[in-house]
């Protein structure tokens, strides 16, 4: 709503004074806008050189892995799962023991891994 009025300025000020300080507000915000700008034009350029050594690194990694012959990948497979079944067989044995301590102490499995700190999704 515009009645016509002027606007209300602090005893003392003038025109000019006035026109200085939203200047300086202005060129302060404009000057911050820059400095934001530059910052982040930084960060844009720091994150597209890591790009391009990211890729560069999985370009390095593919090349390396199309080297490895069928035969070779399977024997690398049959490796880790032959692993697999002894990790899998240990910790059925391990499992078992748990539940012969708790059975002997009284005591629930859940107890007996709390016990000896061992988690129940281990």
């Amino acid at each position: 709503m515009d009645d016509g009025a002027a606007p209300i300025k602090p005893a003392g000020a003038s025109e000019h004074s006035s026109s200085v300080a939203e200047e300086n507000v202005f060129s302060s915000s404009a000057s911050h806008d820059n400095s934001q700008k530059a910052e982040l034009a930084e960060t844009i350029s720091a994150l597209r050189r890591e790009l391009e050594a990211q890729v560069k690194a999985r370009d390095e990694l593919l090349s390396d892995s199309s080297k490895m012959s069928v035969e070779q990948a399977r024997l690398a497979t049959n490796e880790h799962i032959d692993r697999l079944h002894r990790y899998n067989d240990i910790k059925d044995a391990g499992q078992v023991l748990f539940g012969k301590l708790a059975e002997l102490q009284g005591k629930t499995v859940k107890e007996v891994y709390e016990e000896y700190g061992v988690d129940l999704a281990d």
